[in-house]
């Protein structure tokens, strides 16, 4: 098993910014940012700005 963190491809960012972007517009959000939590065995990991939105 390797850790979920891992599961975060270049094309899984790709359509995470796409849609965040999307979702931001829509909403009139100026500032967002994507964080990623993963649960393993009751343990918390979190990943903040996993998504980095100056690749646009």
């Amino acid at each position: 098993m390797v850790h979920p963190f891992e599961s975060i491809t270049a094309a899984k960012r790709a359509r995470l910014r796409r849609s965040a972007s999307r979702h931001s517009i829509e909403r009139g959000i100026c500032d967002a940012r994507i964080d990623v939590i993963a649960v393993i065995d009751g343990q918390i990991d979190h990943l903040e700005g996993a998504v980095d939105f100056s690749e646009r």
